[in-house]
């Protein structure tokens, strides 16, 4: 099909009067039309070169969206100093025989002097000592515990035995008792042991040790005094746990978890995932006044080269009455899950190891209950490329539509009538478990005239199983029903010209689905498809069949002339009867601002080489061939040069109706028109 506009003076031209009458012809107008072309794609020649009509149309299709999606997720975890420790730390202070001998007035007196010599220590008893400072602030400057236990060892380091051995541990600025005992027997060289529970109570970092009263037998003869032998006390805090402290923190882990954590994936139970699209974002927030490290493995989730993800954070300290957030966001694209957890053994969950700890500065910091962390991790928008496992079972109603827009392009009122129709309702399943379908319900709707036909088929009602696909490769499992048209009435239904059909059933998803297999699969592109396919030969008869064809429109430029005469011609091997009218057509506003032929041209039906044979109809005998003309006026001319477009329309049917017809792949219908321009020049 073309266009072409040549401008030539052709003929010739003679003089009227003081004028020369010219005469121009000019070509405008070629257009060729078939039915081949108008089913582009949907028709193909035989081996004798008749038309097939081959049709093939998704009228269902059950994806993953329509029973399952990766829900949105979100694991957290709350942090406070109570699980944080001071660890363990010890103290130690020491009273000598010269500290206690000090307090014994005049036999005091006598056992400082005989420092370095034998002496006799006497007896004593309800023997007290001033307050002496202990310096605990390698520990803590003070804290108020939950729990902990301050552990005492004493050991005797004088040369004579102790007796109901009183004493107290305090703050020296609350003035508080910390601690309160009394020992009834300490040998000489042999040490006393015990705890004491820290809970509830607060502790400086300065206590004040008072011996309250202290009693002794004495040494029973003489021994080489040295004042520097001492009591020697260790003070050691174990399994500290604060309420809160201003301490030195050491370095720890407050969080250390190493578990499965179970998505909730009802009802599927997936063993293994491939994500095409998804994100995996993280938040910690904090307050506390030293700096954090943030440390979160998915083991079982991989990117393309196995490597494992991981997220390694350093958090800053937060300023006092603050806290600090961190944000981020991970594409999961191309990464694959292991959802059998550590031990490789279950479904639906992933392993997960989450540290949270912090590196001791050295400085000391305050921290209380009021202090926290805050641990958040999401799975959003997960779309999986590919799955594996237990993809759950149901009963689902189905219904769906295909559009033939073509039917209407073609047929629009008119009619079509196959002298035989093959067709099939194709099953194909491309997920990894299997499906019983039954179909209620097939009929078709004319949108241009209303009207519906339902199609009566042996197939309807019926159960049929489809099988799962097979896996890499990925292989479809197909099951085609035929419907005949010798078994239904499938010719009626396509006598309708049906732009719409219309399908309803059930589908029984996975119906020998075994939760304890784990077979299962799915990739994003998997379907459940019903199809229709069609396949017909055009032996047929048409009534109002459409064929157009639409080119581009360059100005008719009449200058001077008084008329132009076109002429047209047709070529028609169709054994279809056909009215054709040429349209300008402004596409800009899309109408039609004139026509070409006052009404529809007739073009004759090609002749059939027999004419009286049964129908259907063999080749036609040649073409059908006529030429006219129609004069134009300026003023017609002026208003098809607003157009944009010429549109040839031609509208056929078989004579008499309901004659039927083969159509071949080399039948056209061909247009031409040219004009020839009358134009008198001055003399």
């Amino acid at each position: 099909m073309w266009l072409g506009i040549v401008v030539g003076i052709a003929a010739g031209c003679r003089k009227e009067g003081d004028f020369l009458s010219v005469r121009a012809h000019l070509p405008l107008i070629r257009s060729e039309l078939s039915l081949e072309k108008a089913l582009s794609g949907r028709v193909h020649p035989d081996s004798s070169g008749m038309l097939i009509l081959s049709m093939e149309k998704t009228v269902y299709r059950m994806t993953l969206d329509e029973f399952w999606h990766f829900p949105d997720t979100s694991f957290e975890k709350n942090v406070s100093l109570k699980t944080l420790t001071l660890g363990t730390r010890s103290v130690t202070y020491q009273m000598t025989l010269g500290q206690i001998a000090r307090g014994l007035g005049t036999a005091g007196q006598t056992i400082l002097l005989a420092h370095g010599s034998p002496a006799f220590i006497p007896p004593f008893s309800d023997v007290s000592a001033d307050p002496s400072e202990i310096d605990i602030t390698a520990m803590f400057e003070q804290a108020t515990f939950i729990s902990g236990k301050l552990h005492i060892n004493l050991f005797n380091g004088l040369p004579i035995d102790l007796q109901n051995v009183i004493f107290e541990l305090r703050n020296k600025n609350l003035g508080t008792t910390v601690i309160r005992d009394t020992i009834s027997y300490l040998a000489k060289n042999s040490t006393f042991v015990d705890s004491y529970d820290l809970s509830g109570k607060t502790v400086e970092g300065k206590l004040l040790f008072e011996l309250l009263s202290m009693s002794s037998p004495g040494s029973g003869g003489l021994v080489v005094i040295d004042t520097n032998d001492a009591v020697t006390l260790n003070l050691q805090g174990r399994n500290m746990y604060v309420q809160e402290a201003v301490a030195v923190f050491p370095s720890q882990k407050m969080v250390n978890d190493s578990l499965d954590v179970y998505y909730h994936l009802d009802p599927l139970r997936l063993v293994y995932a491939e994500v095409k699209s998804g994100n995996l974002d993280v938040t910690a927030v904090h307050t506390m006044p030293d700096s954090m490290f943030f440390h979160l493995s998915l083991p079982g989730v991989t990117d393309g080269t196995g490597r494992p993800l991981a997220v390694d954070w350093a958090l800053r300290p937060s300023p006092t009455g603050d806290s600090v957030r961190r944000y981020e966001n991970y594409a999961l694209n191309g990464y694959a899950i292991d959802f059998t957890g550590r031990d490789h053994d279950t479904f639906n969950s992933f392993y997960q190891i989450t540290v949270l700890s912090f590196d001791s500065t050295g400085r000391k910091v305050h921290l209380s209950l009021q202090d926290s962390i805050y641990l958040r991790y999401r799975l959003l928008s997960m779309r999986p490329r590919y799955a594996r496992g237990y993809l759950g079972k149901d009963t689902t109603a189905a219904a769906g539509t295909a559009l033939l827009p073509w039917m209407r392009d073609l047929f629009s009122a008119g009619a079509v009538r196959f002298d035989e129709v093959e067709a099939a309702l194709v099953l194909e399943n491309t997920f990894g478990f299997d499906a019983d379908v039954v179909v209620q319900s097939i009929s078709g709707y004319n949108s241009y005239t209303k009207r519906y036909a339902v199609l009566s088929a042996p197939l309807l009602g019926r159960r049929y199983h489809l099988p799962a696909a097979a896996d890499a490769p990925l292989t479809p499992a197909v099951l085609a029903i035929p419907v005949s048209s010798t078994s239904s009435n499938l010719v009626d239904f396509l006598a309708n010209m049906p732009d719409r059909i219309e399908v309803t059933g059930t589908v029984f998803r996975n119906p020998s689905g075994d939760p304890a297999r784990l077979t299962d699969f799915f990739y994003d592109t998997s379907a459940l498809a019903v199809k229709v396919r069609i396949e017909a030969p055009l032996r047929l008869s048409v009534t109002d069949v459409h064929l157009q064809d639409t080119l581009p429109l360059s100005p008719l430029d009449m200058g001077d002339a008084d008329s132009v005469r076109l002429f047209w011609r047709y070529f028609n091997e169709y054994p279809i009867a056909w009215d054709v009218q040429i349209y300008a057509y402004d596409s800009t506003v899309g109408e039609v601002v004139d026509s070409l032929f006052a009404a529809p041209a007739a073009v004759a039906a090609a002749p059939l080489k027999d004419p009286s044979a049964a129908a259907p109809l063999g080749r036609v005998f040649g073409m059908a061939y006529h030429q006219a003309s129609l004069t134009i006026t300026p003023e017609h001319a002026e208003r098809m040069n607003r157009a944009t477009h010429w549109v040839v329309r031609a509208r056929g049917r078989t004579l008499p109706d309901g004659k039927q017809v083969i159509l071949y792949s080399d039948y056209r219908l061909a247009f031409t028109v040219f004009g020839e321009v009358f134009q008198k020049v001055p003399f």
